[in-house]
């Protein structure tokens, strides 16, 4: 691959002007398929940029190549210096947990979750592959998100003066959304998706306490709960077959949706503001910061 996309930098960046750990700092990215990619160089000459190994058969991507003999393959494993896929994922995990609680100990939570439940990774693999059937455009996903920005502006004028750090941030939310739905980064959409469900649940909880929550919400609270809880395969299936039997009354204004598709919807939309809240800024401040004790370092 000739070139990568940073994520954080919204740029493409050549091979050449980059280093091993540059990968993870700056987010880089398949232009096409928004995959994590690695830097290879070869006899000093020859750099470019590489797929991780694919996940499955699904993972298509035009700048992919698969006509690489087994040598090949293990030969760029050597000489990708330390560019952990885990440690490029672990960015992602830490930003969110760092924004949305103020220390990381929601990650070592989430991920024992996800380390030990089968029954909530196969309901999750079932959200997952409904949003991956989406094709919304950025203008679809967060236009409509505009109020949202005006109470966080109106909250922290600092944080979002002017329509072009919206508008920005709204392309940071859209780039990190389509990386996320590649197949590769589905850990990530996991722990983003459980993430949203408890904060949903929170929030709910947050607004019983100055109005009356409506019926859905609280069942909505006691399903998502179940989450949480180690859970087989057999009950997971048992839950979603519930969710999706489960008709809303006549007093709903929900009438044509099922239990499953508002619970659903109800995560994506919270999903969502999440990638929106994201401090992409402080993230590329950061890493300007390290790229440069990493120089600083070097030349001691």
């Amino acid at each position: 691959m000739k070139y990568s996309y940073s994520l954080l930098i919204r740029e493409y960046i050549y091979p050449e002007k980059v280093e091993y750990d540059d990968t993870k700092l700056f987010q880089l990215v398949c232009p096409e398929c928004k995959e994590p990619v690695f830097k290879v160089k070869r006899d000093d000459k020859i750099n470019y940029f590489s797929h991780y190994k694919k996940k499955s058969n699904d993972d298509i991507c035009n700048l992919r190549v698969d006509s690489k003999n087994k040598n090949e393959i293990e030969l760029e494993s050597k000489e990708n210096r330390g560019q952990n896929l885990k440690h490029f994922l672990s960015v992602f995990k830490k930003y969110l947990a760092l924004n949305e609680t103020g220390n990381d100990k929601i990650i070592n939570i989430l991920e024992g979750i996800l380390n030990k439940s089968k029954g909530i990774n196969h309901i999750l693999d079932f959200y997952i592959e409904i949003v991956k059937s989406f094709d919304f455009q950025k203008q679809q996903l967060f236009d409509c998100f505009d109020d949202y920005f005006m109470d966080i502006t109106e909250n922290n004028t600092k944080k979002f003066p002017t329509q072009l750090s919206i508008d920005l941030q709204k392309n940071y939310a859209f780039d990190f959304y389509q990386h996320l739905t590649s197949e590769i980064v589905k850990d990530n959409l996991k722990f983003l998706i459980l993430y949203s469900a408890g904060f949903l649940t929170e929030r709910i909880s947050l607004a019983s306490k100055i109005r009356r929550i409506e019926r859905w919400e609280k069942i909505i609270v006691d399903i998502i709960s179940k989450f949480f809880l180690p859970m087989s395969i057999d009950e997971a299936n048992n839950l979603l077959n519930y969710l999706k039997e489960y008709k809303f009354n006549k007093e709903s204004n929900f009438i044509s949706e099922n239990l499953l598709q508002k619970i659903f919807s109800e995560i994506y939309h919270e999903s969502l503001g999440v990638l929106l809240r994201l401090p992409y800024f402080e993230m590329l401040k950061d890493t300007t910061i390290s790229k440069i004790n990493t120089i600083s370092n070097s030349q001691q």
